[in-house]
């Protein structure tokens, strides 16, 4: 989850104030010494920076809390910036001095991190919408299984039926003729021929009557 505006003008805030104090550390200077000059435009901006950084880091992480950015760091974060901008005010009225709150800012930008590296919790209604997702995606990657079983039980049974159809022998061809009309096998053909041949002393017109008369029932023998 990305950075909300508002978190990172308190973060370049806060940060501004460590920032400050590690460059004067770097050129050898003091606080003292950054009251006139160059520095002390620096010192200006850094102030402007600090003086709204507690107050942008305790509101950045009441409204991160607000939208669900919740956790210790978060806790301690917001109680840590108010204590510190409580005694800021005290030293700043003369009640009680503390130099130590120079070093405040980095402990700002500590707990402030920390507090934006915690990961975003769900409240009750996003918990059940994700529950009710992912009990959806468990039924249908179950529908998915449940189908690729049924599939490849298909599968064995088109492979059984392919090696059973692979072991039959080819089907007997029956050639067909037809002899006046009627439909006749080869064998009932030559049947008839056989029969023919032993009326050779028979009449032209008898011949032609038996054929006639067995025609009609070898083709019903044939059909059937």
């Amino acid at each position: 989850m990305s950075m909300t505006r508002l978190e990172k003008i308190a973060l370049t805030s806060a940060v501004s104030g460590a920032v400050f104090n590690v460059f004067l550390y770097g050129i050898g200077a003091t606080l003292s010494q950054a009251g006139a000059g160059p520095l002390f435009y620096l010192r200006v901006v850094a102030a402007v920076l600090q003086a709204t950084a507690f107050d942008l880091v305790a509101i950045a992480t009441v409204t991160g809390m607000y939208h669900g950015k919740r956790s210790g760091w978060s806790m301690l974060t917001a109680v840590t910036a108010a204590a510190v901008s409580i005694l800021i005010a005290l030293d700043v009225a003369g009640v009680w001095q503390q130099p130590w709150l120079h070093a405040a800012n980095a402990l700002i930008v500590l707990v402030f991190t920390l507090h934006l590296l915690a990961p975003r919790k769900l409240d009750s209604d996003e918990r059940a919408r994700l529950a009710r997702l992912d009990s959806e995606v468990t039924e249908l990657w179950q529908l998915v299984a449940e189908r690729d079983s049924a599939l490849t039980a298909e599968r064995q049974a088109v492979a059984v039926l392919r090696r059973e159809l692979a072991a039959r022998p080819p089907a007997e061809t029956v050639e067909v003729v037809f002899v006046a009309k009627h439909r006749l096998t080869w064998q009932q053909l030559e049947q008839t021929v056989m029969d023919l041949r032993r009326l050779d002393s028979i009449s032209t017109s008898t011949i032609r009557r038996r054929v006639a008369s067995i025609a009609p029932a070898l083709a019903i023998e044939g059909e059937a």
